[in-house]
């Protein structure tokens, strides 16, 4: 099987997002995917051999601010003594930012969709705080909102309540019928959403009940998001409140 057939949906949704991507991103060895399988002491999700060998060694324009996902700074972490070897969690993002770190882990007890949950903390003997269900969602919220949303002239951030406790099952119909679309796999504690003239991203952490998402969306201006955000108050039951818009409006 070819890489690409590996994460299709992926691959399709990043090189529409980000265009000219796949030149500027490389991804690792066999043999280095291997080492941190060892590590893994067990076979690793089919995501993340996907990532690892697309943008192992260099995640171009999708790179993060202060997490390293190499497998060079991965090996370096256990072997340096930072992280203790484990068949649960298995580091993946070592946090080089000069403040206090807060690493990404995986949670390899918890998978789902050919991924597995991801956990973030100082370390394993801390206690380690669940952020997305899967690392597939992760990378694809991360880059819809540095790539999409936040390149839009307006955006807008508040939270969306459910008061039977599933935010999604409300949010994505009519988010459908408005025409937007889910480009990637993601389950109830994550949306990601492209739309003919805006995208938008939900989440909260999976260890909760999904009753609350707090949401991100951008769009040309203000009249557009508010036209959106109003078809969501009116045609579903969620409660909604905005925390900001940048830039403020006036």
């Amino acid at each position: 099987m070819q890489l690409h057939e590996l994460e299709p949906e992926m691959e399709e949704f990043l090189a529409r997002l980000v265009p000219g991507l796949s030149p500027a991103w490389s991804g690792v060895t066999a043999d280095e995917v291997a080492q941190v399988e060892d590590l893994a002491g067990r076979p690793l999700p089919r995501f993340y051999r996907w990532f690892l060998r697309r943008l192992g060694r260099d995640m171009g324009p999708l790179r993060y601010r202060s997490l390293d996902f190499s497998p060079a700074q991965i090996v370096a972490a256990y072997s340096e003594g930072l992280v203790e070897r484990g068949r649960r969690y298995l580091l993946i993002g070592r946090d080089l930012g000069p403040a206090t770190p807060s690493h990404a882990f995986y949670d390899l007890d918890q998978p789902v969709r050919d991924d597995a949950m991801v956990v973030s903390g100082e370390a394993l003997d801390d206690e380690l705080e669940p952020s997305f269900e899967t690392f597939r969602e992760m990378l694809a919220w991360g880059a819809l909102l540095t790539h999409g949303i936040q390149r839009h002239p307006q955006r807008c951030v508040g939270v969306l309540k459910d008061r039977d406790g599933d935010v999604r099952a409300r949010l994505d119909p009519v988010l459908h019928s408005l025409g937007f679309a889910c480009p990637i796999a993601a389950g109830r504690w994550c949306g990601v959403y492209r739309g003919p003239h805006a995208d938008m991203i939900s989440k909260v952490s999976p260890a909760v009940e999904p009753r609350l998402h707090v949401f991100r969306i951008g769009a040309t201006d203000s009249t557009t998001i508010r036209r959106i955000l109003g078809e969501i108050v009116s045609e579903t039951s969620l409660e909604l409140k905005i925390d900001g818009w940048q830039p403020e409006l006036a």
